[in-house]
Parts: C-alpha cells; structure tokens; sequence
C-alpha cells in the first residue's frame, strides 16, 4: 500500500510539474508572442494516474478530470480521434 502512495505522489508532482510548464508555455506565447510547443497530454495522463491512484475513493474517482483540465490533453485526443476517423473514411 505504501508505494502505491509513493506512485501517486510522484505521478501527482511530476503531472503539476508538467501543468506549470503549459500554462506558462501558454502565457509566454500570448504575451511574448514567443514561438515554442508544449508538452501534450503528458500532465493530464501523469494527474490522471496520481488521482486514480489514491487510495482516497472520493479522490480517486474523479481520476479522469485532468484530461478535461489540461490545456493540451483534451484537444489533443479530439484530434487524434478526428484523425483515425478521417483515415478510415479515405479508404
């Protein structure tokens, strides 16, 4: 039990670490006009791992909710959703 908490803690603090990095990724391109890519689905998939991890049921069942939060993990997924989609029409 004690390094399922490890797991969630350090997934939990690598995921905020990558967080960070994307939303000041995004305020330095709206603000500096700076030129760059972000760190894709990295943060909502490490967050997402941490809280379905938890050994804290109310925590743990809103494992999924840093998919929707990340700036970069939910458009991330509709386009490659779209792109399977759109592949598999063309042929």
């Amino acid at each position: 039990m004690q390094i399922v908490r490890l797991f969630s803690i350090v997934f939990g603090v690598i995921g905020g670490i990558f967080f960070l990095a994307n939303i000041c990724f995004i305020i330095s391109v709206l603000l500096f006009k700076k030129k760059g890519t972000g760190i894709p689905i990295i943060a909502g998939l490490f967050c997402a791992l941490a809280l379905g991890l938890s050994q804290i049921p109310r925590v743990s069942q809103f494992w999924w909710l840093p998919l929707f939060l990340d700036i970069y993990c939910l458009p991330s997924i509709i386009v490659a959703i779209y792109d399977s989609w759109k592949r598999k029409s063309n042929r």
